[in-house]
């Protein structure tokens, strides 16, 4: 849709912002603060465990704050995130994943193959009720039997036979990418009380029924290549993203010409004909918060 690509290249020369996390479409003022990003979603995020549950307004969420070994590019092809490289044993059935030196947590401690252990034994226990569970538990041609930690930087997945898409579906952005987490974020009863990952922005604030409050995360170490759908360097441009729980179209729309958010995800195309006919506002598919 070449009109909408027009769209997105002119709100890309007029803010800091590019492509990927927020999916759908969205309206954009020009002036938008460098300092608090204010956004909207129409629904609120569903709990705090990466790839809990696949609906917009939580992914959305999550994929900012935690990130997988393993990213989808712009073109649907599979780049290392949190992975620096990938070994594939002689019989294929292991993959063995080399993580990145000086990688943290937002509670400052480091990545080690511990908590990648950790998450995936989180993710396949039946208890946990992951969603994207079936793409590894054999029900989907994907069997994971172990998950293992060689050593401080190295973690195995041991498969039941060979599968070449296993890297594509650790990658599925509906699954969170299969976000890593620090084993802090539960409780002693197993319950997700805080979302601890890697990515560029930490949880600030979840006030159930009113907003999320995300932070830009200092010590976000980028990758060096460029951003490329969601994989690549992510280079931050705001310091903090208050996202109001708004699920009323018109009140939205309200919120927007007043000047009280600056993004509306997910607007229907009636408001998209409408408010694009000002100079103000512009219609691009996806936002994210670092470029």
């Amino acid at each position: 849709m070449p009109q909408a690509a027009n769209y997105e290249n002119a709100m890309l020369r007029r803010s800091s912002f590019a492509t990927a996390l927020l999916a759908g479409s969205l309206l954009l003022p020009g002036g938008v603060s460098a300092q608090t990003l204010r956004a909207t979603i129409n629904s609120d995020i569903r709990g705090l465990m990466p790839g809990r549950s696949p609906d917009t307004s939580t992914g959305s969420v999550l994929q900012n704050i935690y990130e997988g070994l393993v990213a989808w590019r712009a073109d649907g092809s599979v780049a290392p995130m949190l992975a620096e490289a990938i070994e594939l044993s002689g019989d294929a059935r292991t993959s063995t994943f080399v993580l990145r030196d000086g990688v943290s947590f937002h509670n400052g401690a480091p990545l080690t193959a511990k908590e990648v252990v950790w998450t995936w034994q989180r993710f396949l226990d039946p208890k946990s009720a992951w969603p994207c569970r079936g793409n590894f538990n054999g029900t989907n041609a994907i069997k994971i039997e172990t998950v293992e930690a060689v050593d401080e930087k190295r973690v195995s997945f041991h498969l039941a036979a060979p599968s070449g898409a296993l890297l594509s579906a650790m990658a599925r952005a509906d699954c969170d990418s299969a976000g890593i987490a620090h084993p802090a974020s539960v409780d002693g009863e197993g319950n997700w009380v805080a979302a601890i990952g890697t990515g560029p922005f930490r949880l600030s604030e979840w006030r159930k029924g009113q907003f999320v409050e995300l932070a830009r995360f200092d010590g976000y170490k980028p990758r060096p290549e460029p951003s490329d759908g969601l994989a690549g360097a992510k280079i931050v441009k705001v310091e903090k993203v208050r996202i109001e729980l708004i699920p009323d179209a018109q009140v939205a729309k309200l919120a927007l010409l007043q000047g009280r958010i600056d993004i509306w995800p997910d607007v229907d195309t009636v408001h998209v004909k409408e408010l694009t006919q000002s100079a103000a506002f512009f219609f691009i598919y996806t936002v994210s918060f670092w470029s």
